[in-house]
């Protein structure tokens, strides 16, 4: 299950797509000023891949599994899951709105009916809100 970046045309409203989630529906992520400066920086590290995070063979994405070797290769006791429970929690506490923080985190929530007539993901709201908790944490 890779993860896309994309960038719209006018290079100013970037998100990333993971195109196979658990809830088999597309998930936008705005990013921060901070995430593309360092995709930008990723990129010259592999000028001619056509991947930002190539896999160790250098042709193939990176798996899935990648971030919590790294993780433990550090000798942290940080989980994956674990940054997305401190980005919620931050959340609740910095007052996001409870739904644009669930649809943040890939939650999926409300009735069928709601989920239904509910067609937005709150991509502009969550944008500056991405943009905060990247402040908060750099």
């Amino acid at each position: 299950c890779g993860l896309s970046i994309f960038l719209l045309r006018d290079g100013t409203s970037p998100f990333s797509k993971r195109p196979r989630m658990k809830a088999k529906r597309e998930h936008r992520v705005p990013l921060s000023k901070q995430a593309l400066e360092m995709l930008e920086q990723a990129r010259l590290l592999n000028p001619k891949s056509a991947l930002v995070f190539p896999g160790q063979n250098g042709r193939s994405v990176l798996a899935g599994s990648s971030l919590t070797r790294a993780l433990a290769a550090t000798g942290s006791k940080s989980k994956v899951h674990g940054m997305r429970s401190t980005f919620r929690s931050w959340a609740e506490e910095a007052g996001m709105p409870d739904n644009a923080a669930e649809f943040s985190i890939a939650h999926v929530e409300g009735s069928n009916t709601k989920r239904a007539y509910q067609r937005s993901d709150l991509l502009d709201q969550r944008r500056d809100w991405v943009q905060a908790w990247a402040d908060a944490i750099s």
